[in-house]
């Protein structure tokens, strides 16, 4: 949430705008915000109109529906994006950005980059008078297929598609899978997505590398059911979804278990970086400097793998399981490593 206590109160105001699914007079609105619309008529009247206008600024069109008592509703077919004034500097960083990832040849949306990117050029004086095409820098071969699987991926979340696909696990273990693709990104250098799994009825997040297979629709072999909305879409994003959180999520964080608290301790060139590489615990500071960091896990072999490849300054403290794992790992490497000097 932001700072500016506003900016919060329209923000808690357009949620419960959005939410509402029948019409909504000003009295509703006053009834549930008592404290933000407290005062006299004229001031509570006052109030909603400015409110109004912030709201319909942002994008965010209300439907008015004049009977015996005026109503609104939120119009979802006529949102709008405000305008956006940036600065030459702002701009210039924003045309830096668009233009390295215009020259991506797998980016899913180029051609729309690329033309959101001469828009910025014609609104504001200084940038660059050409604009690089999709795919200026020549892609690998593989990237060819990753193009088309993220072109697809980038249909079903615009147009909420399923998508089935075969996808291989982590035990190495492949299944298919019916999935109602809620938004993907990239991170750390990997594509991934987020959806609905329809095999375990339940929303979890996939790494584009380990599809073995990909299409729209959803196999006719799977027995589940594709409800269609008005507007005839596969399915509708839940309004409790956060993109976000999945964004930012660990393999530590990956549904395999019951929750696990764990503590992990950081010395070194990594104590400082704690925050950042375990941005969901809680962190201490111990006299010699070291960082311990407590968390909860749903994935203990995701933060034993993790906590070696950090290297000798991060120590597994907690659970006692997570140190036997992280022992039993080091000595099979150790074997390895033996056997291989024996030959």
């Amino acid at each position: 949430m932001p700072a500016d206590p506003a900016e919060r109160r329209l923000i808690r105001i357009i949620t419960w705008m959005k939410a509402r699914a029948e019409p909504f007079t000003r009295d509703d609105l006053v009834e549930a915000f008592p404290v933000e619309y407290a005062g006299s008529p004229a001031a509570v009247e006052k109030k909603f109109l400015r409110d109004k206008a912030a709201v319909e600024r942002l994008g965010i069109a209300l439907r008015l529906d004049e009977g015996e008592t005026t109503s609104y509703l939120v119009d979802r077919t006529s949102l709008h994006l405000a305008t956006v004034d940036f600065g030459r500097g702002e701009a210039a960083v924003v045309w830096m950005a668009g233009r390295a990832a215009a020259r991506a040849a797998n980016h899913p949306l180029a051609a729309e980059l690329t033309s959101a990117l001469r828009k910025l050029m014609v609104g504001t004086g200084g940038l660059p008078g050409t604009v690089p095409g999709p795919g200026a820098l020549a892609p690998p071969a593989e990237s060819q297929a990753l193009a088309s699987r993220l072109e697809l991926l980038a249909d079903a979340v615009q147009r909420r598609r399923r998508l089935h696909l075969g996808y291989r696990g982590a035990s190495g273990l492949e299944t298919a899978r019916d999935v109602d693709v809620y938004g993907y990104g990239l991170r750390d250098g990997e594509w991934f997505f987020v959806g609905h799994c329809h095999l375990r009825g339940a929303r979890r997040i996939f790494f584009l590398r380990r599809v073995t297979a990909l299409k729209a629709g959803r196999d006719e072999g799977h027995d589940c059911v594709v409800p269609k909305d008005v507007k005839g879409h596969d399915f509708a994003v839940p309004r409790d979804f956060d993109f976000d959180q999945w964004k930012t999520q660990r393999p530590w964080d990956y549904l395999a278990h019951p929750p696990l608290e764990a503590v992990v301790r950081l010395g070194g060139d990594l104590a400082p970086m704690a925050r950042r590489l375990l941005p969901r615990a809680v962190i201490s500071v111990a006299k010699d400097g070291r960082r311990e960091a407590r968390l909860q896990v749903r994935n203990l072999d995701g933060l034993v793998r993790q906590v070696l490849a950090w290297g000798p300054d991060a120590e597994l403290v907690a659970p006692p399981e997570g140190r036997q794992r992280a022992h039993a790992i080091l000595d099979a490497l150790a074997g390895a490593h033996a056997s291989r000097v024996g030959t």
